[in-house]
């Protein structure tokens, strides 16, 4: 069962691409990491977004165009980025084989990282270590449709946020915005699809 019964906090959780509180809360506190936004800026944003039969919404298309387009660049600076997605992929196949010869147990994978990580250093597996080996700052990634490591597909994160119109109407941006809506669709098809990835070391 689940613990928590999400549509009862509609501000907590919606559907993509519309805004709720939970995509605002890593969006904004990850664009400040990142250098997509200041501090004073998240706090403009913040003071102009009001709540809607039950939704949240920006209260012009101007916020709703800096939350649309600051949302893209940290899913492609961060979320959906190449090199992020290459480690992630690297480091997912090192715990599924960590987990299949028993160099981890499930409950192993809900401790934290650093036991988790030392676990999975020790373990004499040769295959484990080749990939925990290629985990660093060093491994780069290539787009490489021949002969690819791996394919991979991402969670692509745009979001289209609502905006309020005449008479406390919400709609969402694309459908107010034209220049908007084109840049979200160019953004999301450049990146579907599976990435043919090949992995090398530095």
């Amino acid at each position: 069962l689940p613990l928590l019964d999400e549509t009862r906090f509609p501000l907590l959780e919606q559907p993509a691409p519309r805004l709720c509180a939970d995509r605002l809360d890593y969006f904004l506190r990850d664009s400040l990491g990142l250098g997509l936004a200041t501090a004073g800026e998240v706090r403009a944003v913040l003071a102009k977004l009001v709540v809607v039969n039950g939704r949240i919404a920006a209260a012009d298309r101007e916020t709703a165009r800096w939350l649309g387009t600051r949302f893209m660049a940290a899913d492609d600076a961060s979320w959906a980025n190449f090199r992020e997605v290459g480690l992630y992929e690297l480091t997912a196949r090192a715990i599924r084989r960590a987990l299949a010869i028993g160099a981890l147990a499930e409950a192993d994978v809900w401790g934290t990282d650093r036991p988790l990580w030392q676990r999975l250093h020790a373990y004499p597996d040769a295959e484990l270590q080749r990939l925990l080996a290629l985990i660093t700052p060093e491994t780069q990634f290539v787009w490489d449709e021949a002969a690819p490591t791996f394919r991979v597909s991402t969670k692509l994160r745009a979001i289209d946020p609502d905006v309020v119109g005449g008479e406390g109407r919400i709609r969402p941006l694309s459908t107010l915005d034209p220049d908007f809506r084109r840049r979200r669709e160019a953004y999301l098809q450049s990146k579907a699809g599976k990435w043919p990835m090949r992995v090398g070391s530095g």
